[in-house]
């Protein structure tokens, strides 16, 4: 799926370069077409007012899939509460799929809310069937996007953990597009565009807090990401005021947008603005 695609929504643009990596290759997994949709980088707040952030929530006919995204690099090896890596002299983490867990479980609990709101609002409407009440299972997964990555998990340690597509023999981890792409359950129906865009699109957009907008940079509208450059992104951009006029005649640039740390000091800051 292209990420200028109707079907991604960019609830909030990523800061971080690996962060837009791993989105780059998790886009490459995604089919762009009906009923896949994706959010990405959002915060939720559950039923009982936790806010949690999500890196993409993938839309696909089996299921929706809660994406957690990690960069991390190294040997790994480890079981379903603990994993272990060579890194930088050896690192220890909690295996990450528990909290990717329990954000899908208050996801769900979250879309259960709003889809009983929706159906009581169309009660009666022949377009809203009884089986729209039920909400699609919602499953986690990590995704673990380096490429400088080998995976030696236990068998319960590698349960919903993918690597990048099409390098199982570098990171002896199943491909992310496996996930995504997996068939529905025999005891669900199949999620399709007609029942997304009645029921899930609105209740995610309420969730996710998307909302249709163009990024700016100065008179500058954003108009299609291009490349990543050390710390700066590199976008074509048409000028505010061509859009507005809507004359036909655009001006057109390339923009250079400097990824300055929250942290960074003046001399830094003004390093990164002199090369953008």
């Amino acid at each position: 799926m292209d990420q200028n695609s109707s079907r991604w929504h960019q609830v909030t643009p990523s800061e971080f370069t690996h962060e837009r990596e791993g989105l780059a290759f998790l886009a490459k997994a995604v089919p762009d077409q009906a009923p896949y949709h994706v959010f990405t980088n959002f915060t939720f707040q559950g039923d009982n007012g936790r806010r949690l952030e999500v890196d993409a929530l993938v839309v696909s006919p089996g299921q929706i899939n809660l994406v957690e995204l990690k960069s991390w690099s190294g040997h790994f090896t480890g079981n379903e509460h603990t994993w272990r890596s060579d890194w930088n002299g050896g690192t220890t983490n909690r295996n990450p799929v528990g909290a990717a867990n329990y954000k899908a479980k208050l996801m769900k609990s979250r879309l259960e809310t709003i889809f009983h709101r929706i159906m009581a609002e169309h009660r009666d409407d022949p377009a809203y069937p009884d089986s729209f009440a039920e909400v699609p299972w919602v499953q986690e997964c990590v995704f673990l996007h380096s490429e400088q990555i080998r995976a030696d998990f236990t068998t319960q340690g590698v349960q919903n953990v993918f690597g990048i597509d099409g390098r199982r023999a570098q990171t002896n981890l199943p491909g992310i597009g496996n996930r995504i792409t997996e068939k529905p359950r025999r005891y669900q129906a199949p999620i399709d565009e007609g029942f997304a865009q009645r029921m899930l699109l609105p209740a995610l957009k309420e969730i996710t807090g998307y909302r249709k907008r163009n990024a700016r940079a100065g008179q500058w509208l954003l108009t299609s990401h291009l490349d990543d450059e050390e710390d700066r992104q590199v976008w074509s951009a048409v000028n505010a005021r061509d859009a507005a006029t809507k004359t036909g005649t655009r001006d057109r640039a390339i923009v250079r947008i400097a990824d300055v740390p929250r942290n960074a000091d003046l001399i830094t800051s003004n390093r990164i603005y002199s090369h953008a």
